[in-house]
């Protein structure tokens, strides 16, 4: 698992600020997968969105993916 915030996107507190959304949103996700290597990237829009919302996203694209029954 590896979240990454680029400089590109903005500094220091809002990259550790989208990290930490992203890591919640994969601590609040259902079923998630064990045998693959996951890499979330925050966009702009991701420190702005709550860790719940980040959830249900990652859930419906890892199910859309097939990575979830």
């Amino acid at each position: 698992m590896a979240y990454i915030a680029g400089k590109k996107n903005g500094n220091a507190v809002w990259r550790n600020r989208a990290k930490r959304k992203l890591r919640a949103a994969w601590a609040l996700a259902d079923d998630l997968p064990t045998s693959y290597d996951v890499l979330l990237i925050a966009n702009r829009r991701t420190a702005d969105r709550s860790a719940v919302e980040l959830a249900k996203t990652l859930d419906d694209v890892l199910l859309r993916e097939g990575l979830l029954q």
